[in-house]
């Protein structure tokens, strides 16, 4: 149903790495910087990037804050820099997250959602302070799964120059990590987008991947109705439904501002 074989990986890791190749070379930038979160999806750009790009040109960068888990993820970060040889950085963002929403809070009663997208926010806007300052293209590092969703921080993680793994379901994201050489402790932690401590993805979704992503390739990719993409996955046709639900209310964020028309003049 969806591809994950030898095949597979050795193919889309090539063209992603030419993708990556050809973009930075086209806006004449000196490389590309990704934010590495020590997961599996900032782990496996870093990757791809390193092959793509002479390693001096490949700038990782660690933001860990509360939401981050511990010191695994920062931790395994730093290590698979060293490990890919490319420029590494880290600075705490707890200071300036805490500052903002003391700010905001001068502006407007914060509720959780409003609090959760700050730090998202901080590691972009840092990720872009870092990317202008050495003329880079910032690599992002949503999925497939991630982006019809909507699972993503509009103008915070969402935000990026390319997607090199765009195209890519979180379980074909897996199979490549573990093809081109992901640390297995990565392959092995639980997907999280660290939005706060504890939480994990399938939480939050309410679907592991697997359940999810054949879903999405049936409905979006196979252009199967809810009822047949039921029926092929054995999902609920009211689990369907909700998935779709998340895809349709998540729109906008896929999609340029809307800007109103302009009436031309008539003659």
């Amino acid at each position: 149903m969806i591809r994950t074989g030898e095949e597979f990986c050795t193919d889309v890791s090539e063209r992603i790495e030419d993708f990556i190749r050809e973009v930075v070379e086209e806006a004449g930038a000196r490389g590309a910087v990704v934010a590495m979160s020590g997961g599996v999806d900032s782990s496996l750009v870093a990757v791809l990037a390193s092959k793509a790009l002479a390693r001096g040109r490949v700038f990782g960068i660690g933001l860990p804050g509360s939401g981050t888990g511990g010191e695994s993820g920062p931790r395994g970060a730093e290590n698979l820099a060293g490990r890919l040889g490319i420029n590494w950085r880290s600075a705490d963002i707890e200071a300036p997250v805490r500052e903002l929403v003391r700010t905001g809070s001068e502006l407007a009663e914060p509720t959780d959602r409003a609090r959760i997208n700050v730090a998202p926010r901080v590691r972009m806007a840092l990720t872009y302070f870092v990317a202008n300052s050495r003329d880079l293209l910032v690599l992002g590092t949503g999925n497939r799964s991630e982006l019809l969703l909507g699972y993503f921080t509009k103008y915070g993680d969402g935000s990026a120059d390319l997607l090199p793994i765009g195209g890519l379901y979180k379980t074909q994201v897996f199979a490549l990590g573990e093809h081109v050489g992901v640390p297995e402790e990565v392959l092995e932690r639980e997907p999280s987008a660290e939005l706060y401590p504890g939480q994990v993805d399938r939480d939050e979704i309410g679907f592991g991947y697997g359940e999810l992503d054949p879903v999405l390739h049936l409905l979006f990719d196979s252009g199967l109705s809810p009822e047949e993409t039921a029926s092929r996955t054995g999902l609920s046709l009211d689990g369907v439904e909700s998935i779709l639900e998340m895809v349709d209310s998540s729109r906008h964020k896929r999609e340029f501002p809307p800007v109103p028309g302009i009436l031309r003049e008539k003659r």
